[in-house]
């Protein structure tokens, strides 16, 4: 029942947040986008997936509008979408947009950023679910190489990745 209240709180201000800026600012300012992509977050959380998808799909078109597509802040709404059609077993949708988000932040960061290292666990990890483990292995591999060169093997992002791909192994019975 705690959290049942926090949520609600939490929903009643990120709602309120997002008029003021809309009003202030308008509908096309990254400020508005930010507090839809929260709200967005949120309603994913709660298990509200028609709100959060219209959210994620506003906010996608707040950013071709004024920062483009291929810009980090895209790439990350785009991981934002498909993470929420992979939770609702939408995989079909989740795919392109963890694709087009691997894709966007290669060509911004590089292959030996974190943030890619990233985005490739997360459509491992969808490939993964959808039983395509010899699609996911290659990924969860570069993925691993790059947290170990950039972050070092003391990191707990490295140790999610170690733990995603014992999970992946014993999955394929390995």
């Amino acid at each position: 029942h705690f959290l049942k209240i926090e949520f609600t709180e939490a929903e009643k201000y990120f709602y309120e947040s997002s008029l003021i800026y809309k009003k202030l600012l308008g509908k096309e300012h990254l400020a508005y986008a930010k507090s839809l992509v929260n709200l967005g977050i949120l309603y994913s959380d709660l298990d509200k997936y028609e709100q959060a998808e219209s959210l994620f799909l506003e906010v996608k078109e707040i950013y071709q509008k004024t920062i483009g597509t291929e810009h980090i802040k895209y790439a990350g709404n785009l991981n934002n979408l498909g993470l929420l059609y992979e939770k609702f077993g939408r995989y079909d949708l989740a795919e392109p947009n963890f694709v087009r988000a691997k894709a966007i932040v290669e060509k911004v960061l590089g292959k030996n950023h974190s943030f890619y290292a990233a985005s490739l666990i997360s459509l491992a990890s969808l490939y993964g679910k959808m039983g395509k483990y010899e699609q996911a292995e290659p990924l969860y591999l570069e993925a691993k190489r790059i947290d170990e060169e950039t972050l070092g093997k003391e990191n707990p992002n490295y140790a999610i990745t170690l733990i995603n791909l014992g999970i992946l192994y014993k999955n394929m019975g390995l």
